[in-house]
């Protein structure tokens, strides 16, 4: 499968210390939604995950990184959109290994929306998340 996405230069300003991917991501999915960007700004979400404040320190053999790196992705996610009562739909990857046609076809759908589809460990090196903003050929490939 191949994702393009949008290159975190184009809206995280790294001089102002928004150095966290989960922030910035949310902060541009908002501003696509039409939400308010005085109120949902970096800042707005890393208070409301405490992703810039709190590092995860620890023998995991994984990750001594932020909370949206360290802390299983259902639970952040649920704690995290839980505090404003934001919907979401979460794919699990057992869900992308059961049926990966039907949930490319979802994602399609929210993209020709227009609405940005919020992705984590998408690439290789994987931890992070990323926005997703357009799909290749014929809508094929997302």
């Amino acid at each position: 499968m191949t994702r393009n996405r949008i290159q975190l230069g184009n809206f995280i300003h790294w001089d102002w210390g928004e150095n966290y991917p989960f922030s910035a991501c949310m902060k541009k999915l908002m501003e696509c939604l039409g939400g308010d960007p005085a109120l949902y700004t970096y800042g707005f979400f890393a208070g409301l995950s405490g992703d810039d404040f709190v590092k995860c320190y620890g023998s995991n053999g994984r990750y001594n990184d932020c909370v949206s790196v360290c802390e299983d992705t259902e639970t952040f996610l649920a704690r995290t959109f839980g505090r404003i009562g934001l919907a979401y739909e979460l794919a699990l990857p057992a869900q992308w290994r059961q049926d990966p046609e039907s949930l490319k076809e979802k994602l399609r759908s929210f993209i020709d929306r227009g609405i940005p589809v919020l992705a984590k460990d998408a690439y290789p090196k994987g931890g992070n998340f990323d926005l997703v903003f357009r799909y290749r050929g014929l809508g094929q490939q997302v």
